[in-house]
């Protein structure tokens, strides 16, 4: 494949809001830019585009622009995420559920419908695989209820899509378990 890679940081030490439980602006390693380097290294075209999954119009920027450059799409995957604070249901706070929300189930519903739309009118033949998590299929992990009724909802995004697309779209759901990240 030749990539269109889009992420909020364009160029390394860029500063974001990444705070799981507290503000946190400090550079994360990696960038479009180092990933475009290795990407290329290894004989494929890659192109960087900012965007941000919780801004639909940058999402449909980076979009056109991609179908611009390429002419087509045929793989989408869309893999965004953040964990909130362990909590049970009860004591889970609003704001903690409303931010996991917005960006776990929201996010990838703002991805999902901007690159659904763009494959339904190219008519070729096209993936799009989200991540979900072991914990869309079965609640495994303790303290962690914000973070599981999110990906049961883009669970549900997906059962959707797939019976909403035309044949020529597939859709996939990608649930691993636990992934050692940063946000673990």
């Amino acid at each position: 494949y030749d990539l269109a890679i889009t992420a909020r940081s364009l160029e390394e030490g860029e500063q974001h809001e990444h705070g799981t439980w507290a503000s946190d602006t400090r550079p994360l390693p990696g960038s479009l830019r180092t990933t475009q380097t290795q990407v290329e290294a290894i004989g494929a075209s890659c192109l960087c585009l900012r965007s941000d999954i919780l801004d639909p119009d940058s999402v449909s920027v980076a979009v056109d622009t991609a179908l611009d450059t390429f002419g087509r799409i045929d793989l989408l995957f869309n893999n965004a995420g953040v964990m909130p604070r362990p909590a049970t249901l009860v004591d889970t706070d609003e704001n903690d559920l409303r931010w996991v929300y917005e960006v776990n189930v929201f996010g990838a519903f703002n991805v999902l419908k901007v690159f659904a739309g763009r494959m339904i009118e190219q008519s070729t033949p096209s993936q799009i695989v989200t991540t979900g998590s072991e914990n869309s299929v079965c609640s495994l992990a303790p303290l962690m209820s914000a973070y599981n009724s999110a990906k049961h909802a883009v669970l549900g995004l997906s059962g959707i899509l797939r019976m909403e697309l035309p044949e020529h779209v597939g859709i996939s759901l990608f649930c691993p378990g636990i992934v050692k990240t940063r946000l673990s």
